[in-house]
């Protein structure tokens, strides 16, 4: 009999954590995510994360698996990220847009300064490129030749309406 493909687990290579205590992970991402609250919706029985990170220069590459209804709440980012769920769903709102997100979408990305709030499915798998604000202003104005003291500053504009929200296409078909 021929089993279930495995399924590879994106970033494995860096391990974060990988733990059934809340506490134990609030610990392990808080250097990446800041100020944070957890909580567990149906209470700790059953809750399991594991948590792989990528260190860049001025960025990182993280991957969240949590079994149990994880809710996050980041009320002041310190950080810009774009997300990607890869399985489950959550409830995501920031500032003055919310969404729930499936398989494959795309949230409207978290700028610095936002307020967060994360309801993750049971069995929910993410990936986050997360990245320092002053290194992506940087880029930005060395991009459009700005420097001295004019600097370019980001707009803390109103997410998109869900309806608006990126998905990723399904891949073409090949040949038959």
């Amino acid at each position: 009999m021929i089993g279930q493909p495995s399924r590879a687990v994106p970033l494995q290579a860096n391990p974060l954590v990988a733990t059934s205590s809340l506490d134990e992970f609030a610990q392990a991402i808080r250097p990446i995510f800041g100020v944070l609250n957890l909580g567990l919706t149906g209470g700790q029985k059953g809750f399991r994360a594991t948590a792989n990170f990528r260190k860049l220069e001025h960025s990182g590459l993280y991957y969240g698996h949590y079994d149990g209804r994880l809710n996050v709440s980041i009320p002041h980012a310190s950080f810009i990220a774009q997300g990607l769920t890869i399985g489950g769903s959550v409830d995501y709102s920031s500032g003055s847009g919310s969404a729930i997100l499936r398989k494959d979408e795309l949230p409207f990305p978290v700028f610095e300064r936002s307020r967060i709030k994360l309801d993750f499915s049971e069995g929910h798998r993410h990936l986050a490129f997360c990245m320092r604000p002053d290194a992506v202003l940087s880029k930005y104005n060395a991009m459009l030749g700005i420097g001295g003291d004019r600097l370019l500053n980001l707009n803390h504009a109103a997410p998109p309406p869900a309806a608006q929200l990126n998905r990723i296409p399904p891949p073409a078909a090949g040949p038959a």
